[in-house]
């Protein structure tokens, strides 16, 4: 009796060997990267971020207290055209350096020469706790608007008040992390609003148009959908369309998303307002709306600094 307890125990350590389920083993690899880690290539790119998260890092730990410091012309904080504004989240204007007799003053209704509403803009992109705003403004002393970006980021007072701190600076570079983003926000809205946000995207209102930037869509048979500064490809099939040197760059972008969901080209082409074509990299992903996949995309011409 012995005998046939123990075969019947090894039997059942067998069975419950090689038959019970091994245990999924957790995918410790890391998710796939879709683009390569974008930082910012310009040196007065830098400054200005670090400038206005240095000046947020002291919001947070002196709140209200910091304002004095950044009105202080001549110090780290105010020299020239470079400041630190502070507005609260509802576009009330807490500091303003050059003048502060404009502050206390709602900057929610801001605009620009183009009409761009520079207040709401600067508020969204600190609702994210940080981005970019791009639009058209007077040098200090002068009329002519230039194109500004203006860095922005959201701090929270000790009481728990938010606020956002920000800086800008006249004619910035162009930089690749600048046409990633405003992809990736472009898809956003598409999702969202679907083919009617081009209708937006169109406008010189839109913050999709900035500096020798602008969104543009075709779908995957190479149709172009949208494109503000060349207009006269809306429309039209650009499959076979060849740069300055004679490279199919729209064939071979359509032939390599088949494949990838994001890519960065370059090739040659002339800059809003320009006949000469130059180099110019851009950033396309892929993304479907209303049924259609899309090519959405922006690009920038490239300098040295």
């Amino acid at each position: 009796m012995r005998y046939f307890l123990t075969i019947f125990c090894v039997i059942a350590v067998l069975l419950l060997t090689f038959c019970t389920p091994a245990k999924k083993a957790e995918n410790t690899e890391p998710a796939t990267q879709k683009s390569e880690e974008i930082t910012y290539q310009h040196p007065q790119t830098r400054k200005l971020v670090d400038f206005v998260d240095k000046a947020a890092k002291l919001i947070e730990e002196k709140g209200e207290e910091a304002y004095p410091f950044f009105r202080q012309e001549g110090s780290e904080w105010f020299t020239g055209d470079e400041y630190i504004f502070v507005w609260g989240m509802d576009g009330m204007r807490y500091v303003y350096p050059p003048d502060v007799s404009g502050e206390g003053k709602s900057m929610l209704d801001l605009q620009d020469v183009n009409g761009k509403p520079i207040g709401k803009m600067i508020i969204a992109e600190a609702d994210k706790g940080s981005g970019w705003v791009f639009y058209q403004w007077p040098r200090p002393e002068q009329t002519d608007p230039v194109w500004k970006a203006t860095y922005i980021v959201s701090a929270t007072l000790p009481n728990g008040e938010k606020v956002l701190a920000g800086s800008g600076i006249y004619d910035p570079k162009p930089e690749k992390a600048f046409v990633y983003k405003a992809v990736n926000d472009a898809v956003t809205l598409l999702q969202r609003d679907g083919l009617k946000a081009m209708d937006m995207m169109r406008t010189e209102s839109s913050k999709f148009i900035f500096m020798d930037s602008y969104i543009f869509i075709k779908n995957m048979q190479g149709l172009e959908l949208l494109n503000p500064i060349f207009p006269q490809y809306e429309g039209k099939n650009i499959f076979d369309l060849t740069d300055a040197d004679g490279q199919k760059h729209v064939k071979a972008e359509i032939e390599a998303m088949k494949t990838q969901d994001e890519m960065w080209k370059e090739y040659l082409w002339p800059k809003p307002g320009s006949d000469v074509s130059v180099k110019k990299i851009t950033f396309l992903r892929k993304t479907i709306v209303e049924g259609d996949t899309l090519l959405v995309a922006a690009g920038f011409y490239p300098e040295e600094d």
